[in-house]
């Protein structure tokens, strides 16, 4: 299926436009000169930037002996416990299945150490794992066939045709054939009326493709413009040399041709199959369709989500198993990054412990090499994460050390670039505990946490500490020109009587497009009779704060607000819903952007997601509810300036397991979110919601952090925020003016604010 980039639509594969909306599926617009051009195009052939969908790719040559898969070593029984023999599992399943290292009968020794013999033997990936025993072979159609018999056979025993060996049992490999699938769309120059563009205009980036046959082993090369998959939808855009396979791995970059459609891979996990496996056959068919090597992937990403790539497709090609990942290339080299960019020892010290807990997280894989390849660890900027571009297995004759981790990172602290307010006390004791771990002086893993930690807690915090939950402002101009007595209070009853809400968005000073979103709907209904008269206030507001590659961010904020106004307009009626009822829609938004997420095959850092905030009212009843960092702040005469919600950010949550905020805020990542809509399950989403009742004059402000950081509401409200208490003063210009404060003072990111006035009288 295609899925529409606009209304995200599944469309049938022939399809030139969106069923739904009428967008091209056979074109895009360039995102630097906007000009039409072919989704398959690698450059748009106006300004020559980079267009197309490029995926890395890597080649392994899995040499175990007796023809044997790793999969048939696995012990299966945990396996065969959760799942059918007659189902064949989700990806989602598979990789809670290999979430622990793959146990096999031989000693580790022989995982580590390859048996003496061939030169091709002794480079053997330590991904790879041997079996002593010899099985028939049986062939299992590709992912691809198995998606589109799903799609077209109502015959579960035809689905997989699997030609099995009764009289042994056998373990099956999965082989990428050649089946007749659909080709790539032939594009014209009807797809775009309004633009047309001719074969003369579409600039040839590559060489013309060919289809491709399992080469000889005489053959040495296959050449840039030729497809890595039978289905030709994936082209090489540099030479892949098929000689060099048996030195063990080998990466490329490969072209998407049809990049609106999900991979094999995806739509496996998306329409689960019947298996024929025999009874007597102990291995899962998704075992079989997975490569060793790419249930390394799925494992380790699912325990470190935005450090390990993860995995668009995957298959078999004869005796070679094939990976595409995310291309992390344009993200910066981590040692390149610090050679140019003034950079404080916190963060290179929050970095020494990421890297410590992926040795601890690659160590039973046999992939610690990984962080030992100065080119392989990347730096997503924005969020200043650490992440891989790919895992490197183990040498089979050098076990990685952490020595060798000491060394590299004596390197890069050496040739770093310092903020120039760095103290020498500040880096001289990174700078020992770096030379102690290069010098073998310090070699235990509990032994450099235990003294990243102390160091951790000797260096200044980078940016001013927020507290999880503002005190009230002291308002003493105010409250102290009250005249007091002692007399008997009498408390009115009192109902809300007016109720109106303003919000505007910004780009900010810095950003290149806005990836924030905000909603507002006020209903005021009035009843009017002979004998009564009443007025009821209903009010929904939504901000949200989008985050994840291009264009990602402001697609991921407009489909929350979209959802959760379909939402709630279902699910609210004549009484404020309760907990649970808010919770769910929360959880509706955050499964519509999982899905998208899965649809357009988004991974790592490109997944895109946003924070929310979320503020419903009745008559004088408020419900509140919010994940991420995205604020909701009250502001009253009485009571001043109080934050309603607490950040999901890493600071916030040492601060709730018993950590003083002083020193929960000394982490580099101590502002990093925690949990956002959208790039995971709901398994991993927990909306805070919180209820409060408006007793008197309260205004209300949503706001993205890009209005709150530096705390300028808490610095600024009372020439921003009191003033808009006054009924005679219009929200708009009070909005606009708290935009215009944001971009002095901060800038750096989009700005979003919605103000809510609700005003009360007595009944």
């Amino acid at each position: 299926m295609l899925v529409c980039p606009k209304c995200h639509f599944e469309n049938p594969n022939s399809n030139k436009f969106c069923q739904k909306c009428g967008m091209s599926l056979t074109h895009k617009s360039c995102g630097e000169c906007g000009t039409p051009v072919l989704a398959s195009d690698l450059n748009c052939h106006n300004c020559g930037a980079i267009t197309g969908q490029i995926w890395l790719a890597i080649v392994d040559r899995p040499r175990v002996p007796e023809s044997q898969d790793v999969a048939a070593q696995v012990d299966t029984p945990a396996v065969e416990e959760s799942v059918s023999v007659a189902t064949l599992p989700t990806v989602e399943m598979a990789v809670a299945s290999v979430s622990e290292p793959l146990e096999t009968d031989i000693p580790e020794e022989a995982q580590m150490e390859p048996e003496a013999g061939t030169a091709e033997e002794v480079s053997e990936s330590s991904f790879e794992t041997s079996s002593s025993e010899t099985s028939d072979v049986d062939t299992i159609a590709s992912l691809s066939e198995v998606v589109e018999q799903v799609r077209e056979s109502t015959e579960p025993s035809e689905t997989l045709g699997v030609e099995a060996a009764v009289e042994t049992p056998a373990v099956a490999t999965l082989e990428k054939s050649s089946p007749e699938t659909e080709p790539a769309i032939e594009q014209t120059d009807l797809d775009i009326p309004e633009t047309p563009i001719s074969e003369e205009e579409s600039e040839v980036v590559v060489t013309e493709a060919t289809a491709l046959d399992i080469p000889e082993e005489t053959e040495e090369m296959l050449l840039a413009g030729s497809f890595l998959d039978p289905e030709e939808r994936y082209q090489l855009l540099e030479d892949l040399p098929l000689n060099q396979l048996t030195q063990g791995e080998f990466e490329v970059k490969v072209l998407d041709c049809i990049p609106l459609q999900q991979s094999p891979l995806l739509a496996l996990s998306s329409h689960p199959v019947e298996s024929p496996d025999r009874m007597d056959n102990p291995t899962p068919a998704w075992a079989l369709a997975i490569p060793a090597i790419a249930k390394t992937y799925l494992a380790l990403h699912s325990q470190f989500y935005s450090m390990v790539p993860a995995i668009h497709d995957a298959w078999h090609w004869g005796d070679r198993g094939v990976l595409l990942l995310e291309d992390r290339s344009t993200q910066p080299a981590l040692m390149e990054y610090v050679q140019t960019n003034p950079i404080l020892p916190s963060q290179i010290l929050h970095w020494l412990q990421e890297v410590t807990e992926l040795w601890i997280g690659l160590e039973p894989w046999h992939c610690r090499q990984s962080l030992l390849e100065p080119q392989n660890l990347r730096l997503d900027v924005e969020d200043q994460i650490l992440c891989l571009q790919r895992l490197y297995p183990d040498l089979p004759d050098a076990t990685p050390t952490f020595t060798a981790v000491g060394q590299f990172w004596q390197t890069l602290l050496n040739s770093a670039q310092l903020t120039p307010e760095t103290e020498e006390d500040e880096i001289s004791e990174l700078q020992q505990v770096v030379a102690e771990l290069a010098e073998a002086e310090l070699d235990s893993v509990e032994g450099l946490r235990s003294r990243l930690e102390t160091l951790q807690s000797k260096l200044q915090p980078p940016t001013p500490i927020s507290s999880p939950q503002s005190d009230p402002i002291y308002l003493g101009a105010i409250s102290d020109n009250l005249d007091l007595d002692d007399s008997p209070t009498m408390v009115m009853p009192i109902l809300l009587e007016s109720l109106e809400a303003s919000g505007q968005t910004d780009i900010g000073r810095q950003r290149t497009h806005n990836e924030d979103d905000f909603g507002i709907e006020t209903q005021v209904k009035q009843r009017q009779g002979a004998r009564a008269f009443s007025t009821h206030h209903k009010g929904l507001y939504i901000l949200c704060d989008g985050m994840g590659g291009h264009e990602g961010g402001e697609i991921a904020s407009a489909l929350a607000v979209e959802k959760l106004r379909e939402y709630f307009h279902r699910h609210w009626q004549d009484n404020l819903p309760d907990q649970e009822v808010i919770s769910t829609g929360v959880l509706f938004a955050n499964q519509a952007i999982y899905d998208l997420n899965q649809a357009e095959q988004r991974g790592g850092s490109g997944r895109m997601g946003t924070t929310l905030v979320l503020v419903l009212v009745q008559d004088q009843n408020v419900a509140v509810a919010h994940v991420g960092d995205s604020r909701l702040y009250r502001f009253t005469r009485s009571r001043g300036l109080q934050q309603v919600t607490v950040d999901h950010e890493v600071g916030q949550r040492e601060i709730q397991r018993g950590v003083d905020p002083e020193t929960a805020y000394l982490r580099p990542d101590a502002y990093q979110l925690t949990q956002a809509l959208g790039p995971r399950n709901e398994d991993f989403v927990s909306p805070d919601v919180q209820f409060f009742k408006i007793e008197e004059d309260t205004l209300l402000i949503l706001a993205s952090d890009g209005l709150t950081d530096n705390d300028l509401l808490e610095t600024h409200y009372l020439t921003h925020l009191e003033p808009l208490l006054n009924a005679e003063m219009p929200l708009e210009p009070g909005v606009k003016a708290l935009i215009e404060l944001a971009n002095q003072y901060n800038g750096h990111d989009n700005i979003t604010a919605v103000a809510v006035r609700a005003l009360v009288g007595e009944r």
